[in-house]
């Protein structure tokens, strides 16, 4: 091989690799990361999953006491009759028919309108240890009567006489509630009232 030529091509590759180690010498550190860029809109929303399975059914609530009626305290104005017969008419326009035949009609008394001592209807009233008289109620259409008959008493004393400042009140349970609310004892005035959820 001619010396000249294999010389050129020493030197050339001589050359390449210099510019190749320049090359290299001259690149730097890695310089830090750029800021990251603004955040591209959000994407199409997806479809809705599946329906989840029906959850376990919760307890019973307590019992409601829808279509109770109840009258206010009334106050007692007792008429005497010529045979002594005592008693008293309340106006109560909820007693219907219907009530009458189905349903439940409790009537209670307070001697006086502080009284915390009531009494459910029909009631003995004593003089010592002697009945003198027995206060019944008369479920009519409109209206409840109290009445007792003569008192056996020797000064005939009678309502009029002993509770001048008695109050009265009624209270009509459907017929659809009794076997549901359990009442009890209703001569327990303010456990009915508990029940049924009534201001006494």
């Amino acid at each position: 091989m001619n010396s000249s030529i294999f010389k050129s091509r020493i030197f050339s590759t001589l050359a390449l690799s210099l510019v190749l180690l320049m090359h290299v010498s001259c690149e730097g550190p890695e310089g830090p990361a750029g800021p990251a860029g603004a955040q591209g809109p959000a994407g199409a929303q997806g479809p809705a999953g599946a329906q989840g399975p029906t959850g376990t059914q919760g307890p019973q609530g307590p019992t409601g006491i829808a279509n109770v009626i109840y009258s206010n305290w009334v106050n007692a104005t007792w008429v005497r009759a010529a045979d002594n017969s005592v008693s008293v008419t309340i106006a109560a326009p909820a007693i219907t028919q219907q009530v009458i035949n189905n349903d439940m009609v409790l009537t209670y008394m307070k001697d006086t309108p502080t009284s915390t001592d009531i009494n459910e209807f029909p009631r003995l009233v004593f003089s010592g240890n002697q009945i003198i008289f027995n206060l019944t109620a008369s479920i009519r259409l409109g209206s409840v009567i109290i009445v007792h008959s003569r008192s056996t008493h020797p000064d005939l004393l009678g309502a009029d006489n002993l509770f001048p400042e008695a109050q009265l009140r009624y209270i009509i349970i459907p017929a659809a509630l009794f076997g549901r609310i359990g009442l009890g004892d209703t001569s327990d005035y303010l456990s009915v009232c508990e029940i049924l959820g009534i201001n006494p």
